[in-house]
């Protein structure tokens, strides 16, 4: 299945990602940004198989290179 990315499904993951910080009662480091974002992701895109969360996880690297010099 493509799991395709466009101004709604942004739109979408943006409430979930406003709606979710409402419940965050807690001080964590990166990796907890890292599960937050990975639960309002898998909501978004139920039922990712491994292929999925490694292209997802090559985008990430790749938009991080963009910022940090590594690109």
């Amino acid at each position: 299945m493509e799991r395709l990315f466009s101004p709604k499904v942004f739109e979408n993951l943006i409430e979930d990602l406003k709606e979710r910080q409402k419940e965050i009662n807690y001080i964590g480091d990166i990796s907890d940004l890292g599960n937050e974002l990975g639960v309002c992701i898998g909501k978004l895109y139920l039922d990712m198989n491994p292929i999925e969360i490694e292209e997802f996880i090559h985008g990430f690297r790749h938009g991080v290179s963009l910022t940090n010099g590594t690109h």
